[in-house]
């Protein structure tokens, strides 16, 4: 593993570059003062998958609340070794405190299968408001699953809310 760059920075953060081949590699930059001032500015690659992580949690001055974006695309997860096979996307948005923030995320994932399991689409979505008593919601909708032992234990389509 070839070591490009690792230090902290002028304002306290850790700043760290380690390019280990093309095809897997992180870079970032991590500050933590506290629960109101959390900033992240990260990405991660391995083969054809990759992770995003750029803003913070926690309060600016005025009281505006930042927002810590959070992206994952993998259109091949089985090159990460896991059981499965399918592509997979996932953004969500944290914002306020670190403590409860609020999160407004979706997860989709195609062409999956595992154990005799295909589904064609499934996409999740999650919204909380945040704090101690936030409104929660959540929704799953199912596409075009199919069961290796048939039609019967197969679904066309469904919704959760």
């Amino acid at each position: 593993m070839e070591l490009l760059n690792i230090g902290a920075s002028e304002s306290g953060g850790i700043v760290q570059t380690v390019r280990e081949s093309a095809r897997a590699w992180h870079a970032g930059a991590a500050h933590w003062a506290g629960e109101d001032d959390v900033q992240i500015d990260a990405e991660l690659a391995v083969r054809s998958a990759s992770l995003a992580v750029h803003g913070g949690l926690g309060t600016v001055e005025g009281g505006t609340a930042r927002n810590l974006e959070i992206a994952v695309d993998a259109p091949a997860v089985e090159e990460l070794g896991l059981p499965w096979r399918g592509a997979v996307q996932a953004r969500a948005t944290l914002s306020g405190a670190l403590r409860a923030p609020a999160i407004d995320a979706t997860i989709e994932a195609s062409r999956v299968v595992h154990a005799g399991q295909r589904i064609g689409r499934v996409t999740a979505r999650l919204r909380y408001g945040g704090g101690a008593d936030g409104a929660l919601e959540a929704a799953l909708d199912l596409r075009e699953h199919r069961h290796s032992h048939g039609d019967a234990l197969s679904v066309a389509e469904a919704q959760l809310q």
